[in-house]
């Protein structure tokens, strides 16, 4: 579980002047929603550094969407 430190600087309102309003205003829903959201992009980012298996669940696409379109690269 984030802490409120943690959740702010996810959502990018750790400087926000009613940052404790706006953490209290969520949810638990919304919160555990946020923070699914940030455990997936890490465990993404770990995967495409090849530290670590593809999260569970997660179709990731991006090499062939590439090479339809004509991006160079992968």
């Amino acid at each position: 579980m984030m802490s409120d430190d943690e959740l702010a600087r996810y959502l990018g309102i750790e400087r926000a002047k009613d940052r404790a309003k706006i953490l209290a205003a969520l949810t638990p829903k919304e919160r555990a929603g946020y923070e699914r959201m940030r455990d997936v992009e890490l465990g993404i980012k770990l995967w495409l550094d090849g530290l670590a298996p593809r999260p569970p669940g997660i179709i990731c696409c991006r090499r062939n969407a590439q090479r339809k379109r004509g991006i160079a690269g992968e």
